[in-house]
């Protein structure tokens, strides 16, 4: 185990989304599918954080679901992650940045790979 991360509500959406990516052996992803327990997000939590949701109108005239939450009235949670787990966020955040993949939808990385050196 590793030191805990305090992670904000939006990091941890961000990070479920990357650990999602995982393609590996089986080892590693135990580790990964625990941590992911430990990086969702609760009902008490949504609530603390007043989130809420809506149905919007996107470019192609589709209606899709958008959330919005506070991360202040959230807060942190102090998560421990294992090795395998912050090594796969590491370098998958790392190889995103070299290819150019980041975009300004993608500023929460910003905060993530911060708090994961």
């Amino acid at each position: 185990m590793q030191k805990g991360i305090k992670f904000t509500i939006s990091e941890r959406v961000r990070l479920i989304s990357i650990l999602n990516e995982f393609k590996g052996n089986l080892d590693t992803l135990s580790a990964i599918m625990d941590d992911v327990k430990k990086v969702r997000i609760d009902e008490e939590e949504w609530k603390k954080a007043e989130m809420t949701s809506e149905t919007i109108e996107n470019e192609k005239g589709e209606d899709v679901q958008q959330m919005k939450w506070n991360d202040e009235k959230g807060g942190d949670k102090e998560i421990e992650l294992e090795k395998d787990t912050l090594k796969f966020l590491r370098d998958n955040i790392s190889e995103k940045d070299k290819a150019g993949e980041i975009t300004l939808a993608d500023m929460i990385l910003v905060s993530i790979n911060n708090k994961l050196k």
